[in-house]
C-alpha cells in the first residue's frame, strides 16, 4: 500500500495510532470492498452515495486482470476510508445482513438435506415425523417418492426420486 495512504489517515488522527494499526484498519476496509463487489449492482446502487466509490466498485467488477483488479481494489479501499463513518458503518451492517442471510439459506438447505436422507433411510418413521411438524405435506406423495427413491438405492439407479423429494421439501418447508 502506498504511503501516501498512511499519511493521509495519520493526519486525519489527533492521537497516536500505530502504523501496524492504521494498516490493520485498512485491511478491514480493503475485506469490505471485496465484499461489495461482491454484491449484485442493484444492491450497491442503492446503497452507496458517493458517485466517485459507486463508479469504482462497478468498474472492479468488470476488469478481469488479477493485477489491475488489485489495483482497482486498493482504489476502491482508498475511497472507502474517505468516506463518512456512519456510511461506512452502514455499508458493514448491509455485508452482514447479505452473509446472515446467504447463512440462514445454507443452513436450511442443509436442513433438507437431512430431512430427504432421513426420509429414505428410515422410511416410515421419518414420514410420521415430517408429518407432525409440518401437517400441510401431502402424505401420498411424499410416501410414494420416498419408496421410489429407497428402491432406487437398493438398485444403484440414478437418484431421481430422491432429488423429486428433495424439490417437495423445498417448495413446501418455509426457510
Amino acid at each position: 500500500m502506498p504511503d501516501e495512504i498512511y499519511d493521509e489517515l495519520l493526519e486525519e488522527t489527533t492521537e497516536f495510532v500505530s502504523k501496524s494499526q492504521i494498516k490493520r484498519e485498512f485491511h478491514e476496509i480493503q475485506k469490505l470492498g471485496i465484499k461489495l463487489i461482491a454484491q449484485p449492482t442493484n444492491i450497491i446502487e442503492n446503497h452507496i452515495n458517493d458517485t466517485t466509490l459507486l463508479q469504482a466498485i462497478l468498474d472492479a467488477k468488470k476488469i478481469s486482470s488479477h493485477v489491475a483488479k488489485k489495483r482497482q481494489l486498493k482504489y476502491v479501499g482508498k475511497l472507502l476510508a474517505k468516506i463518512d463513518e456512519q456510511e461506512l458503518n452502514d455499508l458493514k451492517n448491509l455485508i452482514n445482513v447479505k452473509e446472515g442471510q446467504i447463512q440462514q439459506a445454507n443452513q436450511h438447505f442443509h436442513h433438507l438435506e437431512k430431512w430427504r436422507d432421513k426420509l429414505i433411510h428410515e422410511q416410515d418413521a421419518a414420514i410420521t415425523e415430517i408429518l407432525s411438524q409440518y401437517p400441510y405435506l401431502d402424505r401420498q406423495q411424499l410416501r410414494q417418492l420416498v419408496r421410489n427413491a429407497h428402491k432406487e438405492l437398493k438398485l444403484d439407479k440414478p437418484p431421481k426420486s430422491s432429488r423429486l423429494i428433495f424439490q417437495l421439501l423445498k417448495t413446501q418447508i418455509p426457510l
